[in-house]
């Protein structure tokens, strides 16, 4: 049998802890006080979900003890729900301001309480399996940065070393391997940097044209070896507002991810769609099998797979990390997809300066690679 929840009831009136416990006692363990004193004494031991505090209470009122609840340990985790019978909007304001997750005006309806209860629950138990996520993938990248580089050192050392070719091989194996390990070590961190708001976004003028150029020099391998053209035709004029290192990844892990999801002998095309006055859209298109559709809302999140038994290679994490670093650069990113025809992939980004306008010809840069 799973554990109830935990609710603290701060409340100074006995008819209202009775009622609170009435309408909650069958589902959550309920702790009623009588005082935001008793309230934040009992805090630390109990650690509850949710609390329901009263406003006008003797001593501390309901405002200050919400203020010193979130400076207790875990006192930012839990979801603390204001009840009051005053019901003006600038009580409202005030209770969100002092850290409340929401308001309740009394006399309340015993169902709309509960089912608020039981939404706050629900949130915080998810929140608290993200950060859980979080924390792991952080631990995980600290503790075995160390052994992988001296793991990747000696491969190195072997496969500079090595004279026998079967022996060579296998190095080279390993090697991959271990870099694919490293790879996808340093983009869970980098997610979770980003879920924490930890990444700081340094944007600047950027020409699109070049961006995209210098990301299908890096991919010139990629391209070739998988038989497909790539037909790239953006404005030379084009200039965007984004830290390059980001938007280079955004770029490469579209393309890349058209590339290998393209036919062989087929081609992906990279072209500007028409823009507003102070926004640029870049579609990025492959003639591949395309996204069924029943998997479409999964594409932007981490660690999901069709068949998570049974996937080759990856874990979703690039396109994850796109549109936290498209989010980041006042950009979006989004998929349209035809199964058995088409795949579109839409990036949004601010332009540094105003360009010609849609009607007038403008010049245009054409890349044209070709296995």
């Amino acid at each position: 049998m799973s554990q109830k929840e935990k609710i603290l009831v701060v409340d100074d009136n006995a008819l209202n802890r009775s009622i609170a416990l009435e309408i909650l006692e069958s589902e959550y363990e309920v702790t009623c006080v009588e005082s935001g004193e008793e309230a934040l004494a009992a805090f630390p031991e109990m650690q509850p979900s949710i609390v329901l505090l009263d406003i006008m209470m003797p001593g501390i009122n309901g405002y200050e003890t919400c203020e010193a609840i979130r400076n207790l340990e875990g006192g930012r985790r839990v979801k603390i729900v204001l009840v009051s019978a005053k019901n003006r909007i600038g009580d409202r304001l005030k209770g969100y301001e002092t850290g409340a997750d929401d308001y309740v005006v009394k006399p309340f309806d015993p169902e709309e309480l509960r089912a608020k209860i039981d939404v706050f629950v629900r949130l915080k138990n998810v929140e608290e399996l993200d950060r859980f996520k979080q924390d792991v993938l952080q631990l995980i990248n600290h503790e075995t940065r160390t052994p992988i580089t001296a793991i990747m050192q000696s491969l190195t050392i072997l496969d500079a070393e090595s004279k026998d070719a079967e022996s060579k091989r296998w190095v080279k194996i390993a090697l991959n391997n271990t870099n694919r390990l490293v790879n996808l070590l340093e983009k869970s961190d980098l997610l979770s940097r980003f879920r924490s708001g930890d990444v700081r976004m340094e944007c600047e003028k950027l020409n699109l044209g070049e961006e995209l150029a210098h990301v299908l020099d890096a991919l010139e391998d990629a391209i070739s070896s998988s038989k497909v053209s790539i037909d790239c035709r953006v404005p030379e004029d084009v200039h965007v507002q984004a830290d390059p290192r980001y938007l280079r990844f955004v770029l490469n892990a579209v393309v890349d991810n058209a590339i290998r999801f393209s036919e062989k002998g087929s081609r992906v095309c990279l072209q500007q769609s028409t823009k507003s006055d102070d926004r640029c859209r870049l579609i990025v298109t492959d003639f591949g099998e395309g996204i069924d559709s029943r998997f479409m809302h999964l594409v932007f999140e981490p660690f999901t797979q069709r068949d998570i038994h049974h996937h080759s290679q990856g874990l979703g994490i690039s396109l994850a990390l796109c549109r936290e670093m498209m989010r980041g650069q006042a950009g979006a990113i989004r998929i349209d997809s035809e199964p058995g025809r088409q795949t579109d992939v839409h990036i949004e980004l601010p332009l540094a300066t105003a360009t010609q306008d849609d009607n007038e010809e403008s010049g245009s840069s054409t890349i044209l690679l070709t296995p």
